[in-house]
């Protein structure tokens, strides 16, 4: 490193007390310089002891907490890039709650290679590790111990950029923002939003061993795509889209793949396609008997499969039908929006 500048590491939080005191303990056993380091801790309203954790654990080192209660996780991201301009931060750093950087020199890591490649968003990929219970997941944390990164990595320019391991340097975070009207992929917006400034997005691979996403296995409760509003999910339709149509690009040249583009437009078009079925099907009884029972059996399948398969890992039958109607609605927004999504894809695509 050719010198060592002021950075800020932020975690956001929400009831996160079941791996936020690990994750701050391997994220304190990093071999970058502890006095360079201001740790900022956003809090969406956590109703645990994440909030005493926190304290404890980051007694005695350069850190603020900030209780944003009620933020969304984009606005969340919003209240750390205000707080990196303020302390005049030249690297903002996002770790997950969830996060443990069992590499203990993934900080210089990402530091040095935000040195070679200038300004740029870099995220370390890693890999998520679910457990059934509390008990299950505090064993396994309890045995992890820290090593020294020594794999090959590979670099690809990307926009599949997730924010739980990922630096974003300073002339990045201060003039983009996160889309606070993105409930979910927000991070994918940003990257891209990004690269169509001509900044580098890239992801860190051969990283997997050293950062993990551990979590108890999701369930209705904690599965945000199934917990989240009709007005919500449906809201920001056309940037969702565009995220949605994403991966048309290939990762590493960034190239239009048309086979990609029509994969996804085929997903989003036959459950438009279902929509309309169960649209019609009052109509059809009068029109044609043999219609209605074709259309009938159709949405019952549309209808049920989903539901039942999720039925069998936990979540409640009725709450899957609202969730398959809410998913197909989706559908026919980013089929409306599909236009518009190729065009915004193939001109960035062309000027790379």
């Amino acid at each position: 490193m050719n010198s060592i500048e002021k950075i800020d590491i932020c975690v956001l939080t929400y009831n996160s007390e079941l791996t936020i005191s690990h994750a701050l303990r391997f994220l304190l056993n990093q071999t970058f310089p502890k006095n360079m380091i201001q740790y900022v801790i956003v809090d969406g309203g956590s109703g645990d002891r994440t909030i005493e954790i926190v304290k404890n654990v980051l007694n005695g080192t350069d850190h603020k907490i900030i209780e944003a209660n009620g933020t969304n996780i984009p606005q969340a991201r919003n209240v750390c890039i205000e707080e990196a301009i303020k302390s005049n931060a030249q690297k903002l750093i996002f770790i997950d709650s969830d996060t443990i950087l069992l590499g203990k020199n993934l900080i210089e890591m990402l530091i040095g290679l935000s040195e070679r490649f200038g300004d740029s968003i870099i995220h370390l990929s890693g890999r998520s590790v679910y457990f059934k219970d509390k008990n299950a997941l505090d064993s396994f944390l309890e045995s992890l111990k820290e090593k020294e990164v020594n794999s090959e990595i590979k670099i690809l320019k990307s926009y599949k950029i997730g924010m739980g391991s990922t630096l974003i340097t300073k002339n990045i975070f201060e003039r983009i923002k996160f889309r606070e009207d993105l409930d979910f992929k927000e991070d994918f917006y940003y990257s891209f939003e990004a690269m169509k400034r001509g900044f580098n997005s890239l992801r860190v691979i051969g990283t997997e061993e050293y950062v993990l996403d551990v979590n108890l296995l999701k369930n209705a409760s904690s599965d945000i795509y199934w917990r989240m509003t009709f007005k919500k999910y449906l809201k920001a339709s056309k940037k969702k889209a565009l995220i949605r149509y994403l991966d048309s690009l290939k990762e590493d040249d960034l190239r239009f793949s048309i086979s990609e583009f029509l994969r996804v437009f085929l997903r989003f078009s036959l459950n438009t396609l279902f929509l309309f079925f169960l649209l019609l099907l009052p109509i059809s009884y009068f029109a044609s008997i043999k219609l209605f029972y074709l259309l009938l059996s159709a949405d019952i399948i549309n209808l049920f499969a989903f539901p039942l398969y999720k039925k069998m890992k936990g979540y409640p039958f009725l709450k899957g039908i609202v969730n398959r109607i809410k998913f197909m609605l989706f559908s026919f927004l980013v089929f409306i929006w599909t236009p518009y999504a190729l065009r915004e894809i193939r001109k960035f695509s062309k000027s790379r």
